[in-house]
C-alpha cells in the first residue's frame, strides 16, 4: 500500500497543468498579500478605530449611548431589515443571533490588529486555490482505462481493491500539504509585514462591532482555515468522484470551477445569494463575517456550521463511490 500510495502522489505531481495550476494561485495569493502591503507603506497608515466607532455611535439611534447599547442596536437592526434586505430571518434565527452576540464581553479590549486583519479580510480568496486543487486531482481516476496505466496493478494480488484506495490515500495527502502550505504562506507574509500583534484581541476589533461572534482574531483565523480544509476535502471528494466517471480530465476540471465562479456572480443578486455563500469562495469570504443561518422550524445553522456540514457530507458520501465507481470498471 505504500509503495502504491507513493506512485500515486507521484503521478499527481507529475500533472503539469495541475502543478501549474496551484504554483500560480500560491503566487498570485502571495502576491496579493504583498500589495497590501505596499500600499500601506506608500501612505499614511489610517487606524480603522474612527470608523468603527462612528459607525456604532449613531446620533440618529437613542440606543447608541455606548459602543455595546450601539452595536447591539446594529444587530436588531440588521435582523429587522432581512440578510441583505431580501432574506426575512425567523423568530429562531433572531434568537439565534441575539443569543450568540450575548456571549461577547463588553467592554471589548482595542488594539493594534496588524496582519491578523489582513488575513481575515482576503480570507476568501484562498477559495479560489480550490480551483488549482480539483485541476491536480482531475487525472487521479479519469484516463486510467484509456491510457492503460492499470494493467500494472490490476493483476496483482488485491490490485483492483487496493489501487483505488491508494489512488484516494494519495489525493488527500497532497490536498492536506497543498492548504497547509497555503495557509502557513499567506498568514506568515500578513504577519511577517505587519507584527504578530492583535491574534487575541476581539474579532469585533477586526471584522466591526456588530460582529456577533464571541472569538479572538486568533481563533477566527484559525476556525477559518479549518473550515477552509474542510470545504477542499470536500471539493477534492467531488473530483475524485467525477473523475472516477470520466474518460477525460477536462470535463472533471470545468465542473468545480464553474461551481466555484458561478457562487460568486451568485453574491450579485440577493435572491440567489443564501445559496451562492454555500460555494467555496464565497462561503469562506462570508464565514464568521456576516449574520447568514439557514432556519428548518427552529433548528437554526449558521453559515460555518452549514459550510462544514455539507462539505463533510460530501467528503464522507463522496470517496466511497468514487472508489467503487473506478473499481465497478475494473476489467474481471
Amino acid at each position: 500500500m505504500g509503495v502504491l500510495v507513493r506512485f500515486e502522489l507521484k503521478k499527481i505531481l507529475d500533472n503539469r497543468a495541475g502543478m501549474a495550476a496551484c504554483a500560480l494561485m500560491l503566487v498570485m495569493l502571495a502576491a496579493i498579500a504583498a500589495l497590501k502591503f505596499w500600499q500601506e507603506t506608500r501612505g499614511v497608515v489610517e487606524d480603522g478605530y474612527y470608523k468603527k466607532v462612528v459607525g456604532a455611535l449613531d446620533s440618529a439611534n437613542p440606543r447608541s449611548a455606548s459602543l455595546e447599547n450601539g452595536a447591539r442596536a446594529r444587530i436588531d437592526g440588521s435582523l429587522e431589515n432581512g440578510f441583505w434586505g431580501y432574506h426575512p430571518y425567523t423568530d429562531a434565527e433572531k434568537a439565534y443571533w441575539r443569543n450568540l452576540a450575548d456571549e461577547i464581553a463588553w467592554p471589548l479590549e482595542w488594539g493594534y490588529d496588524g496582519g491578523w486583519h489582513y488575513v481575515l479580510t482576503w480570507k476568501g480568496f484562498s477559495g479560489l486555490a480550490i480551483i488549482a486543487l480539483c485541476i491536480a486531482l482531475s487525472g487521479v481516476f479519469a484516463g486510467e482505462y484509456r491510457d492503460r496505466t492499470v494493467a500494472v496493478v490490476l493483476p496483482t494480488i488485491r490490485g483492483k481493491r487496493v489501487l483505488p484506495i491508494a489512488k484516494t490515500v494519495a489525493a488527500f495527502l497532497f490536498t492536506t500539504g497543498y492548504w497547509l502550505v497555503l495557509a502557513v504562506a499567506i498568514i506568515a507574509i500578513h504577519v511577517g509585514a505587519y507584527g504578530i500583534e492583535g491574534w487575541d484581541l476581539p474579532v469585533q476589533v477586526t471584522l466591526g462591532l456588530d460582529n456577533p461572534y464571541s472569538l479572538t482574531v486568533g481563533q477566527a483565523v484559525v476556525l477559518s482555515y479549518v473550515l477552509g480544509y474542510i470545504i477542499a476535502l470536500g471539493m477534492a471528494a467531488l473530483t475524485l468522484l467525477l473523475s472516477s466517471k470520466m474518460s477525460s480530465t477536462m470535463p472533471v476540471a470545468v465542473i468545480p470551477i464553474t461551481i466555484v465562479f458561478l457562487g460568486i456572480i451568485g453574491l450579485f443578486s440577493a435572491p440567489l445569494a443564501k445559496v451562492a455563500l454555500l460555494t467555496p469562495f464565497s462561503g469562506l469570504s462570508y464565514a464568521f463575517d456576516a449574520m447568514v443561518s439557514y432556519a428548518i422550524g427552529p433548528f437554526v445553522s449558521d453559515l460555518p456550521m452549514m459550510l462544514a456540514t455539507l462539505y463533510g457530507i460530501m467528503l464522507i458520501a463522496f470517496v466511497p463511490l468514487a472508489i467503487y465507481s473506478f473499481t465497478r470498471q475494473c476489467p474481471r
